[in-house]
């Protein structure tokens, strides 16, 4: 439920997105899903996570954007707006998928970057 909620935010909007390596993000995350129902009340953790994610996922649409126009496939070639499925598991998959030490040193927007590159690679 609250891994659900931070998938659907990557796909609403962003708020401002604070410098967290995927690292912390993981573990965070590993953190909220421990504490089990009980995370429900970490709304602050939540809020926190939920933040990081939209403002890397609203930096990429931003950054394709102006590659596109530029006809630069360097950030790949997502889908419109609305159509990509990202959901909280692909995500944190995506991020675990990262060797450790790069974890620690990649941003959140980073990694998200990269992960979407490798998930809408251009034609």
């Amino acid at each position: 439920m609250i891994f659900g909620a931070i998938g659907m935010a990557l796909l609403l909007g962003a708020g401002p997105a604070a410098a967290m390596s995927v690292a912390e993000f993981l573990q965070k995350a590993d953190a909220l899903k421990a504490k089990g129902m009980m995370a429900m009340f970490a709304k602050s953790e939540i809020k926190l996570l939920m933040d990081e994610a939209k403002g890397a996922a609203e930096a990429y649409r931003q950054d394709v954007s102006k590659a596109q126009a530029r006809r630069d496939p360097s950030y790949g070639c997502p889908p419109a707006k609305g159509k990509a499925r990202l959901t909280s598991d692909d995500l944190l998959k995506g991020f675990r998928a990262l060797p450790a030490e790069r974890q620690a040193t990649t941003s959140v927007k980073a990694g998200f970057y990269d992960l979407m590159k490798s998930r809408y690679p251009c034609p």
